[in-house]
Protein backbone atom coordinates (compact mmCIF):
# COMPACT_ATOMS: atom_id res chain seq x y z
CA UNK A 1 0.00 0.00 0.00
CA UNK A 2 1.37 3.34 -0.97
CA UNK A 3 -0.36 6.70 -0.66
CA UNK A 4 -3.60 4.93 0.17
CA UNK A 5 -3.45 2.87 -2.98
CA UNK A 6 -3.44 -0.95 -2.67
CA UNK A 7 -1.32 -3.10 -5.03
CA UNK A 8 -1.53 -6.82 -5.66
CA UNK A 9 1.57 -8.90 -6.73
CA UNK A 10 0.70 -11.88 -8.83
CA UNK A 11 3.38 -14.59 -9.45
CA UNK A 12 2.82 -17.18 -12.12
CA UNK A 13 5.01 -20.25 -12.55
CA UNK A 14 5.20 -22.43 -15.59
CA UNK A 15 4.53 -25.97 -14.25
CA UNK A 16 5.72 -27.49 -17.48
CA UNK A 17 9.32 -26.50 -16.75
CA UNK A 18 9.13 -27.98 -13.25
CA UNK A 19 7.62 -31.16 -14.57
CA UNK A 20 10.33 -31.46 -17.20
CA UNK A 21 13.07 -30.97 -14.62
CA UNK A 22 11.49 -33.58 -12.37
CA UNK A 23 11.20 -35.99 -15.26
CA UNK A 24 14.86 -35.53 -16.17
CA UNK A 25 15.94 -36.09 -12.57
CA UNK A 26 13.84 -39.24 -12.33
CA UNK A 27 15.27 -40.52 -15.59
CA UNK A 28 18.89 -40.14 -14.49
CA UNK A 29 18.31 -41.29 -10.91
CA UNK A 30 18.86 -45.02 -11.72
CA UNK A 31 22.14 -44.16 -13.38
CA UNK A 32 23.20 -42.13 -10.37
CA UNK A 33 22.32 -45.00 -8.07
CA UNK A 34 24.20 -47.40 -10.34
CA UNK A 35 27.27 -45.14 -10.34
CA UNK A 36 27.16 -44.90 -6.55
CA UNK A 37 26.87 -48.68 -6.33
CA UNK A 38 29.78 -49.23 -8.71
CA UNK A 39 31.85 -46.66 -6.84
CA UNK A 40 31.07 -48.49 -3.59
CA UNK A 41 32.18 -51.78 -5.15
CA UNK A 42 35.38 -50.14 -6.35
CA UNK A 43 36.09 -48.74 -2.90
CA UNK A 44 35.38 -52.13 -1.33
CA UNK A 45 37.71 -53.85 -3.82
CA UNK A 46 40.47 -51.33 -3.17
CA UNK A 47 40.01 -51.72 0.58
CA UNK A 48 40.14 -55.50 0.26
CA UNK A 49 43.20 -55.41 -2.00
CA UNK A 50 45.27 -52.91 -0.06
CA UNK A 51 44.04 -53.39 3.50
CA UNK A 52 42.17 -56.61 4.19
CA UNK A 53 44.11 -59.00 1.95
CA UNK A 54 47.57 -58.04 3.33
CA UNK A 55 46.22 -58.39 6.87
CA UNK A 56 44.85 -61.86 6.07
CA UNK A 57 48.20 -62.74 4.49
CA UNK A 58 50.07 -61.59 7.60
CA UNK A 59 47.67 -63.55 9.78
CA UNK A 60 48.25 -66.77 7.79
CA UNK A 61 52.03 -66.36 7.91
CA UNK A 62 51.99 -65.67 11.66
CA UNK A 63 49.88 -68.81 12.14
CA UNK A 64 52.42 -70.85 10.15
CA UNK A 65 55.18 -69.38 12.30
CA UNK A 66 53.29 -70.51 15.40
CA UNK A 67 53.41 -74.02 13.90
CA UNK A 68 57.22 -73.67 13.41
CA UNK A 69 56.90 -73.26 9.65
CA UNK A 70 59.12 -70.33 8.64
CA UNK A 71 59.03 -70.86 4.88
CA UNK A 72 56.46 -68.12 4.21
CA UNK A 73 57.52 -64.55 3.46
CA UNK A 74 55.48 -61.36 3.55
CA UNK A 75 55.51 -58.89 0.66
CA UNK A 76 57.55 -55.83 1.64
CA UNK A 77 56.79 -53.59 -1.35
CA UNK A 78 54.68 -51.21 0.72
CA UNK A 79 55.96 -48.20 2.61
CA UNK A 80 53.09 -47.83 5.08
CA UNK A 81 52.49 -49.43 8.46
CA UNK A 82 51.55 -52.76 6.90
CA UNK A 83 54.81 -52.80 4.95
CA UNK A 84 56.76 -52.10 8.14
CA UNK A 85 54.85 -54.85 9.93
CA UNK A 86 55.63 -57.26 7.07
CA UNK A 87 59.36 -56.45 7.28
CA UNK A 88 59.37 -56.98 11.04
CA UNK A 89 57.52 -60.27 10.62
CA UNK A 90 60.05 -61.44 8.02
CA UNK A 91 62.93 -60.52 10.34
CA UNK A 92 61.29 -62.36 13.23
CA UNK A 93 60.71 -65.40 11.00
CA UNK A 94 64.37 -65.46 9.92
CA UNK A 95 65.58 -65.14 13.53
CA UNK A 96 63.27 -67.88 14.78
CA UNK A 97 64.25 -70.14 11.88
CA UNK A 98 67.94 -69.70 12.69
CA UNK A 99 67.33 -70.30 16.39
CA UNK A 100 65.27 -73.40 15.65
CA UNK A 101 67.93 -74.81 13.32
CA UNK A 102 70.61 -74.17 15.95
CA UNK A 103 68.47 -75.85 18.59
CA UNK A 104 67.84 -78.87 16.37
CA UNK A 105 71.55 -79.11 15.59
CA UNK A 106 72.38 -78.89 19.31
CA UNK A 107 69.80 -81.57 20.11
CA UNK A 108 71.20 -83.82 17.40
CA UNK A 109 74.74 -83.27 18.68
CA UNK A 110 73.57 -83.99 22.22
CA UNK A 111 71.89 -87.18 21.03
CA UNK A 112 75.07 -88.20 19.21
CA UNK A 113 77.19 -87.45 22.30
CA UNK A 114 74.85 -89.48 24.49
CA UNK A 115 74.99 -92.41 22.09
CA UNK A 116 78.80 -92.18 21.98
CA UNK A 117 78.96 -92.05 25.77
CA UNK A 118 76.68 -95.06 26.04
CA UNK A 119 78.83 -96.93 23.53
CA UNK A 120 81.99 -95.99 25.43
CA UNK A 121 80.43 -97.12 28.68
CA UNK A 122 79.45 -100.42 27.08
CA UNK A 123 83.00 -100.85 25.79
CA UNK A 124 84.40 -100.09 29.25
CA UNK A 125 82.16 -102.71 30.82
CA UNK A 126 83.03 -105.28 28.15
CA UNK A 127 86.73 -104.52 28.34
CA UNK A 128 87.02 -104.71 32.11
CA UNK A 129 84.83 -107.79 32.18
CA UNK A 130 87.17 -109.47 29.71
CA UNK A 131 90.24 -108.18 31.56
CA UNK A 132 88.89 -109.45 34.88
CA UNK A 133 88.30 -112.84 33.34
CA UNK A 134 91.81 -112.92 31.88
CA UNK A 135 93.33 -111.92 35.24
CA UNK A 136 91.33 -114.40 37.26
CA UNK A 137 92.76 -117.51 35.62
CA UNK A 138 96.49 -116.71 36.01
CA UNK A 139 95.88 -115.45 39.55
CA UNK A 140 94.28 -118.75 40.42
CA UNK A 141 97.16 -120.65 38.81
CA UNK A 142 99.72 -118.45 40.56
CA UNK A 143 98.01 -119.00 43.88
CA UNK A 144 98.02 -122.75 43.37
CA UNK A 145 101.63 -122.56 42.22
CA UNK A 146 102.76 -120.79 45.39
CA UNK A 147 100.64 -123.02 47.60
CA UNK A 148 102.20 -126.08 45.99
CA UNK A 149 105.72 -124.84 46.76
CA UNK A 150 104.82 -123.96 50.34
CA UNK A 151 103.14 -127.30 50.96
CA UNK A 152 105.85 -129.35 49.26
CA UNK A 153 103.62 -130.74 46.54
CA UNK A 154 105.37 -133.08 44.11
CA UNK A 155 106.71 -131.26 41.06
CA UNK A 156 107.47 -128.04 42.92
CA UNK A 157 110.74 -129.10 44.56
CA UNK A 158 112.80 -126.52 42.62
CA UNK A 159 111.52 -123.50 44.51
CA UNK A 160 113.98 -121.04 43.01
CA UNK A 161 112.87 -121.76 39.44
CA UNK A 162 109.16 -121.52 40.25
CA UNK A 163 109.63 -118.45 42.41
CA UNK A 164 111.40 -116.68 39.54
CA UNK A 165 108.61 -117.63 37.19
CA UNK A 166 106.02 -116.50 39.72
CA UNK A 167 107.81 -113.17 40.13
CA UNK A 168 107.83 -112.68 36.35
CA UNK A 169 104.13 -113.42 36.27
CA UNK A 170 103.50 -110.90 39.06
CA UNK A 171 105.54 -108.23 37.25
CA UNK A 172 103.59 -108.72 34.04
CA UNK A 173 100.28 -108.69 35.89
CA UNK A 174 101.30 -105.52 37.70
CA UNK A 175 102.05 -103.92 34.36
CA UNK A 176 98.67 -105.02 33.04
CA UNK A 177 96.91 -103.59 36.10
CA UNK A 178 98.64 -100.25 35.58
CA UNK A 179 97.51 -100.27 31.97
CA UNK A 180 93.96 -100.99 33.10
CA UNK A 181 94.07 -98.08 35.53
CA UNK A 182 95.32 -95.82 32.76
CA UNK A 183 92.62 -96.98 30.38
CA UNK A 184 89.95 -96.40 33.01
CA UNK A 185 90.82 -92.69 32.93
CA UNK A 186 90.82 -92.40 29.15
CA UNK A 187 87.94 -90.39 27.69
CA UNK A 188 88.00 -91.86 24.22
CA UNK A 189 88.19 -95.64 24.59
CA UNK A 190 86.42 -95.94 21.27
CA UNK A 191 89.51 -94.72 19.45
CA UNK A 192 91.64 -97.43 21.05
CA UNK A 193 92.00 -100.81 19.41
CA UNK A 194 91.17 -102.89 22.48
CA UNK A 195 91.25 -106.66 22.14
CA UNK A 196 90.99 -109.44 24.72
CA UNK A 197 94.42 -110.26 26.10
CA UNK A 198 95.53 -113.83 26.62
CA UNK A 199 98.02 -113.58 29.45
CA UNK A 200 99.51 -117.00 28.85
CA UNK A 201 100.57 -116.00 25.35
CA UNK A 202 102.15 -112.81 26.67
CA UNK A 203 104.14 -114.72 29.26
CA UNK A 204 105.53 -116.99 26.57
CA UNK A 205 105.03 -120.20 28.47
CA UNK A 206 102.32 -122.23 30.15
CA UNK A 207 102.22 -122.12 33.90
CA UNK A 208 102.01 -125.54 35.47
CA UNK A 209 98.65 -126.31 36.96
Amino acid sequence: MKNGTAYTLAVQTDLFVVQQATKVLLSILPYVILMVFLLSLLCAWLYTRYITRPIVRLSKISKRMAELDFSGQCSTGREDELGCLAQNLNSLSASLSTALNDLQAANQQLKTDIEKEQELERQRVDFFSAASHELKTPLTILKGHLAGMLNGVSGYENHIEYMERSLAVVDRMEKLVKELLYLSKAEELKKLNIKPLILRKCFGYRLPQ
